[in-house]
């Protein structure tokens, strides 16, 4: 990959044959996408990305385009993933994106995280940014008992736009914004109740005829969603929004994490996804016919946020006060480890970190038995432990249930669990001992101290495995079904963690084998 950019260039249209050269005008569209609220640094840029340094370059590509030429949208997955962002609740995140005057931000599913009044909040202060025309949220939550698609009639419901008209040096530009549609496979409790989440492609089937009504000259779809040439669980509908709506002219895609400088996405649309954790910026030069409505051009490439590229000192200074606040909240001293706490090994067999987690939330639950993985590859390092390296363990704003299951239902969720071993989702297990077969079947199931099984076990899960782990655990998503009035446990997987290192500093990392293999 080249240091400088990342150049992909089409020839969009027939612009040899065009000559109505007086009604062209030319336009820059920024991108920027799942950046998780990374603010100075990356995973993948040595000594570069950051959310700052992005800014840096968003107003250089502002300049150089020229006032009134240029447009900024944002495709989701922005205010969760750092500690900066879990400390403040996303409001460093949303300041940023105020800070930087963003056109267009389409929330991702990680940006419900904090609750649905944390993304009403959000929506309130960049409005009229918002662009999302297939969710709605519910603050009250669904009416008990309510189907999770069906239309409440009772409980007021936010809606927003689906899409927005901007004129920029003469150009009408239509922006359409869509989050994921796969929003139920990923959320079960409070938040699960606060939404519904449709599919797009309605959506945007609903929304086409007032866009095409108003003659814009370029279509964008602005999306959550990531372009996959083979999405074996049906996650993204990038490549049936091609085939259903050749109007759109250009999409910026997300979710995915993946890298694309601009490619032919079916026979019309250009597409562009900016990676993911402030690595890149998605700049995309377009050349448009106003009498004649059309994209003659397209040329995108992504720009790195480079580590020679200076962070925005403005942007930082306006959200100064909450980096001081989340700087000082991790400094916060949560327990002690008497020896480095390992990431590594499988869990349920070998890995410290699972075994400490698992161990958290039974303590906490009074579980019998834990279903749960690691959520980290990073070790953690003997002696103090504060509430940044809390967070390096438990990076996500996980709700906890208990389920009350059979011997054979247990046994049917430990196997869906194996089969699912090589996915990063995938959990172990912890306080009854588990006989496998190499292909995965459950022999017998052993307590611990060699007392009888029980005749039901409490089993504790993380929400995001209630909620199906993404489409991966059907199994475990039919059992949890809509019951976390009944199941859900008050607080979340991280404070679980962070009381029970109070309650047992030093803490001894340990590991026990609850999966046997045979």
């Amino acid at each position: 990959m080249s240091k400088t950019i990342m150049l992909a260039v089409a020839v969009w249209g027939l612009s040899l044959l065009h000559t109505g050269l007086a009604a062209e005008v030319e336009l820059t569209l920024l991108q920027t996408t799942d950046i998780h609220c990374y603010l100075e640094r990356s995973d993948n840029l040595p000594a570069g990305g950051g959310w700052l340094r992005l800014s840096t370059l968003i107003e250089a590509e502002r300049q150089r385009a020229g006032p009134g030429r240029c447009l900024l949208i944002d495709c989701g997955d922005s205010i969760q993933g750092t500690l900066e962002a879990t400390a403040t609740e996303s409001r460093v995140a949303v300041g940023l994106l105020k800070a930087m005057r963003y056109d267009v931000w389409v929330p991702g599913n990680h940006d419900l995280d904090f609750g649905i009044e944390r993304l009403l909040a959000a929506a309130a202060a960049l409005e009229p940014g918002l662009l999302c025309g297939n969710l709605r949220l519910h603050p009250q939550g669904l009416p008990a008992g309510a189907e999770p698609a069906a239309e409440p009639t009772a409980v007021p419901a936010v809606s927003f736009p689906a899409w927005r008209l901007f004129e920029r040096g003469g150009a009408r530009v239509a922006v359409i914004g869509m989050t994921a549609s796969y929003l139920d496979n990923w959320f079960w409790g409070p938040v699960r109740d606060g939404f519904r989440a449709r599919s797009a492609v309605e959506a945007i089937g609903e929304a086409m005829p007032e866009v095409i009504a108003r003659t814009p000259d370029m279509i964008v779809l602005a999306i959550h969603q990531g372009w996959l040439p083979n999405d074996t669980r049906a996650v993204n509908e990038v490549l049936e929004i091609t085939r259903r709506f050749p109007e759109i002219d250009l999409i910026f895609g997300g979710h995915t994490h993946q890298v694309h400088p601009g490619t032919r996405v079916g026979s019309r649309a250009w597409y562009v996804q900016a990676g993911f954790h402030a690595d890149y910026l998605a700049v995309v030069e377009a050349r448009i016919d106003t009498e004649a409505h059309r994209v003659v051009d397209i040329v995108s490439k992504l720009v790195p946020a480079s580590n020679e590229i200076a962070a925005d000192a403005r942007v930082r200074a306006a959200v100064a006060g909450e980096l001081e606040a989340a700087a000082a909240f991790g400094r916060q001293r949560v327990g002690e480890l008497s020896a480095v706490l390992k990431a590594g090994g499988s869990p349920g067999e070998d890995c410290p970190s699972s075994e400490l987690i698992s161990a958290a939330l039974a303590e906490a639950t009074g579980a019998r038995v834990v279903v749960h993985g690691k959520l980290s590859e990073l070790d953690t390092f003997a002696g103090p432990v504060t509430e940044a390296e809390l967070f390096r363990l438990v990076p996500y704003e996980n709700a906890v249930g208990v389920l009350s299951l059979t011997e054979a239902q247990l046994r049917a969720v430990i196997e869906e669990q194996l089969r699912n071993r090589g996915s990063y989702v995938a959990c172990g297990l912890w306080g009854v001992v588990a006989h496998v077969r190499a292909k995965g079947q459950v022999v017998r199931l052993e307590m611990p101290d060699g007392a009888p099984l029980p005749e039901r076990f409490t089993v504790a899960f993380n929400s995001y495995s209630l909620a199906g782990g993404g489409g991966r655990f059907p199994v475990l998503k039919e059992l949890a079904g809509d019951s976390w009035r009944e199941n859900a446990r008050g607080g979340d997987s991280r404070s679980m963690l962070r009381a029970y290192l109070r309650a047992h500093s030093p803490y001894e990392p340990q590991t026990r084998r609850w999966l046997v293999r045979e």
